[in-house]
């Protein structure tokens, strides 16, 4: 006598949907954070007196990008890969830059130049009338060109404010090329005279012109003295956003996260969602963004639809306030998460 399993088509049909709903569900628990990113770049945390040592004796043109904060010129930048026999990183970003690209996934992701939104979070911050000191820690995702944490950074050079700065980027070349190379031009300028006449006698180049400045032994020597002294510390990430990028980060200080252009694509929603979720739960977090991002799909809208799912169905206890910008052509806003 033949054997045979009991089931009739409905309880087939009914054991299939169970298993689809069971896999949904364990889809829908995953965090974006601790998904694989096989195509991205592993994060990873840089030495900043290395990166400085790759560009020794390297001549930096810079110009004031907004209200006294200064940035490397794009120009300057592409003449200096141009000069270079070998790509440190292996990243290859001669192309991208001389064909003008903004964006290409996985390879670039924008941070050379220097964005609208950037600025909004400067005008921000200096609406805060020194909150920010009130943090021991500032993280700024996606850097890029970092004006945001350069001005952070001037303002405790000038008032003697110990803080820790994290600067992070998806690529190591835009950090060695004009996040580190900013902080220094920044630095640099925030100096009396006497001290600016001082390094200036280490340069090879033109010490007259005003607009440049050499990274020299000197220089590096002094940026790393007044750091000290003024009890400022520096911590360069690259790489994907995930959880070993999280692991790179010090939780347990209270925190002022800022990000600027970040939510400009659907896919990556998630991922900034759920990293500004866990970096909140440390402090404050400021995203800059425009209402729409034009031709990849991203919006202020549906990152906070994202966000509101996660606050309601999880209780998370977070709270933000959004603040519409008025001024320029194109619609901007400034989220403020807090827990």
């Amino acid at each position: 006598m033949g054997f045979s399993f009991a089931f009739d088509d409905e309880d087939i049909e009914n054991e299939d949907k169970g298993n689809q709903k069971q896999q949904n569900s364990t889809e829908q628990v995953i965090n974006p954070l601790d998904k694989t990113h096989d195509q991205g770049i592993e994060a990873s945390s840089l030495n900043l007196k290395e990166i400085l040592e790759t560009l020794l004796d390297v001549p930096l043109t810079f110009s004031e990008a907004f209200s006294k904060i200064y940035k490397r010129e794009l120009f300057d930048v592409k003449h200096q890969l141009m000069l270079e026999d070998d790509n440190i990183y292996n990243e290859n970003l001669e192309d991208t830059l001389m064909g003008n690209d903004d964006l290409k996934k996985y390879i670039y992701e924008g941070g050379l130049k220097t964005w609208e939104c950037s600025v909004d979070l400067i005008i921000h911050l200096q609406s805060l009338s020194g909150e920010f000191f009130e943090v021991s820690q500032i993280i700024e995702l996606g850097s890029g060109t970092s004006l945001p944490s350069c001005f952070l950074f001037k303002e405790c050079l000038t008032q003697s404010r110990p803080m820790r700065f994290v600067l992070s980027d998806y690529n190591k070349s835009v950090l060695r090329l004009v996040t580190v190379p900013n902080l220094v031009i920044n630095w640099f300028t925030s100096l009396d005279l006497e001290s600016k006449q001082e390094l200036k006698k280490s340069f090879k180049i033109n010490a007259d012109i005003d607009a440049e400045l050499q990274i020299t032994r000197e220089l590096i020597d002094k940026f790393f003295e007044d750091l000290d002294k003024k009890s400022i510390e520096v911590q360069i990430l690259s790489g994907s956003w995930g959880r070993d990028f999280l692991n790179y980060i010090d939780v347990s200080r209270k925190s002022l996260t800022l990000t600027s252009e970040t939510i400009y694509s659907p896919d990556i929603v998630p991922t900034i969602s759920e990293i500004l979720i866990e970096l909140s739960k440390s402090g404050k977090c400021v995203v800059a963004a425009k209402d729409i991002y034009f031709g990849v799909g991203g919006t202020v809208l549906g990152f906070l639809e994202y966000l509101n799912g996660r606050i309601n169905n999880d209780k998370l206890g977070l709270k933000y306030e959004l603040k519409r910008i008025a001024t320029g052509g194109l619609n901007r806003s400034l989220i403020t998460i807090t827990n």
